[in-house]
């Protein structure tokens, strides 16, 4: 007779871009362990890889994962988290004043907040019928855009710009509509380099209006005793 095997909880949640309902799992120990050696000893591109894989298997490879909006998947992420080994995080938060770091407990679920988790992202109208259609940035974009803000010869303009032409799906123009797929880059390098600095504010204005999800600690040093505010945000605040 087999060895009867232990039932893995089962829970759900609804996506906020789609309202599309998703069940999912705790992590188990081989995912927990694989996770948490991308954060310590991977780059960027092995916590990415950790957390698509840990997530695809937490929700029984049911969801495109690589294709979910960033916050739905760290949002998803997060609730998983919290199935699996608690919905309070002990993190180290270093003092504004003396640098030295004080434990504080992260409440994952009643602690999250939500911005612009009502607002409208994809179609963005330039000027007189002219606009165009944008995809959320999924995971693997988040990244490249992360690796651009630590370059230095990036500046603000070329950041949004790059940002956008990968999310772009496509051009509208009154009724017509032109798909980016297969466009070259030349040719999304010429849809943004039309724009004037009013454009480029209502590109950056829409891409900032996207739904964060982020925390605010208050908390006392243990060593100065300066009281200290923390506004939390990435992925691997979170790693416990």
């Amino acid at each position: 007779m087999a060895l009867p095997i232990l039932q893995v909880p089962k829970h759900e949640l609804e996506l906020l871009s789609s309202k599309q309902k998703v069940t999912y799992r705790p992590f188990l120990v081989k995912e927990q362990k694989v996770l948490m050696q991308a954060l310590q000893t991977g780059g960027r591109e092995d916590v990415v890889k950790a957390v698509i894989e840990c997530a695809e298997a937490c929700t029984f490879d049911s969801v495109a994962i690589e294709k979910l909006p960033f916050f739905d998947l760290e949002r998803l992420f997060l609730f998983i988290r919290s199935k699996s080994v608690g919905e309070i995080v002990p993190i180290n938060v270093r003092c504004d004043k003396c640098n030295e770091y004080s434990p504080v407990d992260l409440n994952l679920i009643e602690g999250m907040q939500i911005a612009n988790a009502e607002g409208k992202f994809g179609k963005l109208e330039i000027r007189d019928g002219y606009g165009l259609i944008f995809d959320y940035p999924t995971i693997v974009d988040m990244s490249y855009a992360n690796r651009l803000q630590e370059d230095k010869d990036v500046d603000e303009v070329d950041y949004y710009y790059r940002l956008a032409k990968r999310c772009l799906r496509g051009v509208y123009n009154g009724e017509d509509f032109f798909t980016a797929a297969d466009s070259s880059e030349l040719e999304k390098d010429a849809v943004f380099n039309a724009f004037g600095a009013d454009e480029f504010q209502k590109m950056k204005e829409h891409f900032d209006s996207m739904p964060t999800i982020s925390y605010d600690l208050d908390f006392k040093c243990v060593k100065c005793g300066t009281d200290n505010h923390l506004h939390v945000e990435g992925l691997d605040s979170f790693f416990g």
